[in-house]
């Protein structure tokens, strides 16, 4: 078991959601905590927030930075490694969103590969030297729509999958360097994103997501932060999410089929209600 006790920590996308849940989680074991998001304000709240709960033991250094942006991104890590080395990175900022892949602008596409793969792979660039003289950890949060596609993700999912196939890579090639790597893949989890989400609601994505309990963010920080100090490459943090894993790694023809079955269900559903309510409107028309 690995002591987090006076370890760096960075965290990209800390300032709320999973990533701020996480660095509460490091704050626990007494980490030093630097903290990477966009908003000035949103890391302002979360400091505040973190040195209220832990006291002024504990070290929060915050800095607004869009990980998308390569030079940006760079500066900041060189910064925090120069002057304290880092122990810990945790790429956990990204973007989601439903949407039909048809409907979806190439730039939107374009805009969540930057942040949610590019954005990991500049941290995790400028990091790697840093990483390697402390023999650290390395993580990275994917989804469970990193291991399967599911409708209305067309936005989302193939960026997750992206970070998934760099993770796997970065297992071995850690090895040779005592860089233990772990992935995160969270379930439904009640953020900030999630609510977002819930606002454009595609009846399809709804339909596979029903009966899904939402997890959360601090429970998921809690089974990432176990994962990272067992050296446990993958950590999944419910039980649905390792049904589908199984599902889909070992029966994938019927795993599909079960997804097509809600769909046309909720299809079925949704038409027949359209029709009672056409009814309903003729029988009390005067």
């Amino acid at each position: 078991m690995r002591s987090f006790n006076k370890k760096n920590v960075v965290i990209t996308g800390g300032s709320s959601g999973i990533g701020l849940a996480t660095a509460k989680e490091f704050a626990r074991f007494g980490a030093n905590l630097f903290i990477l998001a966009r908003g000035e304000a949103g890391l302002q709240k979360a400091k505040t927030e973190l040195l209220q709960q832990f006291g002024t033991s504990i070290k929060v250094e915050i800095f607004p930075v869009d990980v998308s942006n390569q030079s940006d991104i760079q500066h900041v890590i060189d910064y925090i490694g120069t002057k304290s080395g880092i122990d810990v990175l945790i790429n956990n900022a990204g973007l989601g969103g439903h949407v039909r892949f048809e409907e979806v602008p190439l730039e939107r596409l374009q805009n969540t590969m930057n942040i949610n793969y590019w954005g990991a792979v500049y941290a995790t660039k400028a990091a790697w030297q840093y990483l390697k003289a402390s023999g650290g950890n390395l993580a990275f949060v994917s989804s469970l729509a990193g291991y399967t596609g599911i409708y209305g993700f067309s936005n989302y999912s193939p960026t997750k999958f992206a970070l998934t196939g760099l993770a796997e890579v970065l297992r071995m090639e850690g090895k040779d360097h005592g860089i233990g790597v772990t992935v995160l893949y969270p379930p439904d989890t009640d953020t900030p994103m999630m609510s977002d989400e819930r606002r454009t609601p595609i009846p399809e994505t709804v339909a596979l997501s029903n009966g899904a309990k939402l997890v959360s963010p601090e429970v998921v920080a809690q089974r990432f932060i176990s994962g990272i100090q067992q050296d446990r490459f993958e950590v999944l943090c419910n039980t649905q999410s390792h049904l589908v894993r199984i599902l889909r790694g070992t029966i994938p023809r019927v795993y599909f089929w079960i997804l097509d079955q809600i769909v046309e269900k909720d299809r079925k559903k949704r038409k027949n209600n359209q029709k009672e309510e056409v009814k309903s409107l003729i029988t009390s028309a005067p």
